[in-house]
């Protein structure tokens, strides 16, 4: 019984490193900005290779995540009105994955259907270029994600209490 649980054990810790290497490679597939739902496959892997969610990340502190986000928002939002490109009235799904160091590796996205419609490949070229401008300024030991719904004009404002 002890050989049992030790293979089972040993079959798993080596499983997941396996595993690692393979969402790693495949993460390297997938391009930086992409839709979700079109390549179940490869996000289930994709999602596999950023363990932490952003609470995690902030050490499970709401407000802290709260507001990290909420900043993310506001600076699309602000990038958008620099470039001049039309954010008000578009509403998205997003899953944001961050590598370590805060910066952007991967953005999913889906237009929700009450948003105002939108050219698909000028929101994907305006995202492309604000995740290669944007960094967190949160670090982490190990890569993060955050999935949600965005709306813009943000008009919610970051938690300034006690």
């Amino acid at each position: 019984m002890k050989n049992i649980l030790a293979i089972l054990m040993l079959t798993t810790l080596c499983g997941t490193g396996v595993y690692a290497q393979i969402a790693d490679s495949q993460a390297n597939d997938i391009p930086k900005v992409f839709r979700l739902g079109e390549d179940e496959a490869i996000y289930d892997a994709l999602v596999k290779g950023y363990p932490l969610s952003l609470l995690e990340a902030t050490n499970n502190d709401v407000k802290v995540a709260f507001n990290k986000w909420i900043g993310v928002l506001e600076d699309m939002q602000t990038y958008a009105e620099k470039i001049r490109y039309d954010i008000k009235g578009v509403k998205l799904r997003l899953h944001v994955f961050w590598n370590e160091n805060g910066s952007i590796d991967h953005l999913g996205y889906l237009l929700r259907e009450d948003s105002k419609n939108v050219n698909d490949a000028e929101l994907k070229a305006f995202l492309k270029s604000f995740i290669s401008r944007s960094k967190m300024d949160i670090e982490s030991m190990r890569r993060y994600s955050f999935y949600t719904t965005a709306t813009f004009p943000v008009y919610v404002e970051r938690y300034k209490g006690n």
